[in-house]
């Protein structure tokens, strides 16, 4: 059976005889005011799809036996207080289909990808993720939506992104990466929007593709980029361009342009 009573005005914890009942499939509590944690026991259910606890003040750690649950499709425990690192194990989930970890507080890394359930959604914004994007999203085929924004990530945007074959919505703005959009992007015939915007990404913007028509308001916040739909590079001399900064010390080609930095 499912169960569903989202958007009311429920307080307390969640009941932990819930977890019990091996009938259930799916549980909807989103929108209302449930605190403590998400009680263990859904992962032993063995026909549980769907959990959507989005939208109260739960706190963290998720438990365990979730990540082993063989049939959870739906995870959505955004906007909660989670306040703990985010879990590894997510990325062995068997059947896991979207999931959305918007505004948890989470901390921690994903520079360690190794597997990947066959993800179609991936939201996991405005969190406190901190270190590098790792090259095992790669992994990820099934991915068409991307949502990274506002947290802590630095390092370069991983290749393998632009390999994925309908990937179509990637939001990376608002945190720390560095170096060049890769020019991979410009043959991603899936990808429809790229927000990069507000990084420390420099070089010149690809000319091809999807940049043909980006809004300029995707790439801003970005000192050091320049070109394509943002413009003229200031400085173009034989081929190099002056960074902003007035530095000479590393020139990084960019097809028949190069940056200067």
């Amino acid at each position: 059976f499912k169960l569903m009573l989202f958007s009311n005005s429920l307080t307390g914890p969640i009941p932990e005889s819930l977890a019990q009942c091996h009938s259930l499939w799916r549980l909807r509590l989103e929108g209302n005011q449930l605190n403590g944690t998400i009680p263990p026991g859904f992962g032993s259910l063995r026909n549980f799809t769907y959990l959507d606890v989005s939208h109260n003040q739960l706190s963290g750690p998720l438990p365990q036996d979730l990540f082993s649950s063989p049939l959870l499709q739906n995870l959505d425990v955004s906007f909660n207080p989670l306040d703990c690192a985010f879990p590894g194990a997510i990325w062995e989930m068997e059947s896991l289909q979207k999931l959305y970890a918007s505004s948890c507080n989470f901390s921690g890394s994903i520079s360690k990808i190794g597997q990947c359930p066959p993800l179609i959604t991936l939201d996991l914004s405005g969190n406190r993720l901190n270190g590098d994007i790792s090259s095992g999203i790669g992994h990820c085929q099934k991915l068409i939506l991307l949502n990274l924004t506002n947290n802590e990530l630095s390092g370069p945007i991983p290749n393998e992104l632009a390999s994925l074959p309908v990937l179509s919505t990637i939001y990376l703005s608002h945190n720390s990466l560095n170096g060049t959009i890769p020019q991979d992007f410009q043959n991603a015939t899936a990808l429809e929007v790229l927000d990069i915007s507000y990084n420390d990404l420099s070089g010149v913007v690809p000319l091809s593709g999807l940049f043909k028509i980006i809004n300029p308001s995707m790439l801003a916040g970005n000192k050091a980029l320049c070109g394509g739909v943002l413009g003229p590079c200031q400085g173009l001399d034989n081929g190099v361009i002056a960074s902003p900064s007035g530095g000479t010390s590393k020139k990084l080609s960019l097809g028949r342009m190069a940056w200067v930095v």
